[in-house]
């Protein structure tokens, strides 16, 4: 995740702000600092009396958000049974909790979202929730997300999967990609890995995501 979505729970502050400063609103600071410290009653009561689980804060931050930048799946889970919601999409914003989720490789907190519904075909900006979990690597996240129906080839602003997966030239990623489906505009595909140099020891990757796509583009042809 974004140091800058650090939260630090003793202080209650994140992305440099206090809570107070991010939500202006004494009854939602109240409610993460229930959640923060296991208070599950107290959260309940204070959601019961009307404090918004779902109130945006300054940079599109929310309590979820917020204690997904923390770490701390129990307050997740209490913010989730008291109705926050998982795909919550702020314009602007920092991004909805599972996109986060994904894109930091928090596997478990991620898990957690898309028990409570989270949309493992969520997109923020030109990227899906998939898109980022590759992107950092995150293969564990991106393979929890296609479990859930995820779609390896969502594709906005020429932007796809497997560009994600060569940001940093990592050819095995690449081929991870190719081999959970992907067949997004393959003359590009070919044509983007055929240019990028490996890395030591990735050669063999590069020649393996090659011959899939070369595979793919000939079975295409036939049709």
């Amino acid at each position: 995740m974004c140091a800058s979505l650090v939260a630090v729970s003793d202080e209650l502050t994140i992305a440099k702000k206090s809570a107070q400063e991010a939500f202006k609103d004494d009854g939602v600071v109240r409610l993460l600092k229930a959640a923060i410290h296991k208070d599950t009653q107290e959260a309940k009561r204070l959601v019961t009396s009307g404090v918004n689980v779902n109130a945006i804060g300054e940079g599109g931050v929310t309590p979820l958000v917020w204690a997904l930048a923390d770490h701390d799946v129990a307050a997740m889970k209490i913010l989730l049974d008291l109705g926050a919601n998982p795909n919550q999409y702020v314009v602007d914003g920092v991004g909805p909790a599972v996109w986060l989720a994904a894109g930091g490789g928090h596997k478990e907190a991620l898990k957690l979202l898309i028990d409570y519904g989270g949309d493992a075909n969520i997109a923020y900006g030109n990227k899906s929730a998939l898109m980022m979990a590759i992107g950092e690597s995150h293969l564990d996240c991106a393979e929890l997300l296609l479990q859930h129906g995820a779609d390896i080839n969502y594709s906005k602003s020429l932007i796809s999967a497997l560009d994600m997966a060569m940001l940093h030239v990592r050819f095995r990623d690449a081929l991870w990609v190719l081999n959970h489906g992907y067949t997004h505009d393959l003359p590009m595909a070919r044509r983007m890995l055929a240019r990028e140099e490996p890395r030591l020891g990735d050669a063999k990757y590069k020649a393996q995501a090659l011959d899939i796509v070369d595979r793919l583009l000939a079975e295409q042809q036939k049709k």
